[in-house]
C-alpha cells in the first residue's frame, strides 16, 4: 500500500509538472522544450516537497520553558 505522504508528493509533482507543461506552450515554445521544462519543475519539486513535509513546525514556548535555554 502507498502512503500518504508518497501519493501527496507524487500528486503534487505531477500537477507541478503538468502546469509547467501547459504553460510552456501557451507561451509558444515547442512540445520539446515543454517537455524539459515539466522535467527540471517535477525534478525541483521532488528534491523540496519531501524535506518541507517531514520538518515539523516550530513549537511555541511555554510554561515548561521557563528558565530553559531555547535552542
Amino acid at each position: 500500500m502507498i502512503s500518504l505522504r508518497a501519493l501527496t508528493i507524487l500528486t503534487v509533482t505531477a500537477l507541478v509538472a503538468a502546469v509547467t507543461a501547459a504553460l510552456a506552450l501557451a507561451d509558444g515554445n515547442g512540445w520539446p522544450a515543454a517537455l524539459l521544462a515539466a522535467g527540471t519543475a517535477a525534478g525541483g519539486t521532488l528534491g523540496i516537497l519531501p524535506r518541507l513535509i517531514d520538518n515539523p513546525a516550530p513549537r511555541a514556548p511555554d510554561d515548561r520553558d521557563q528558565g530553559k535555554q531555547l535552542p
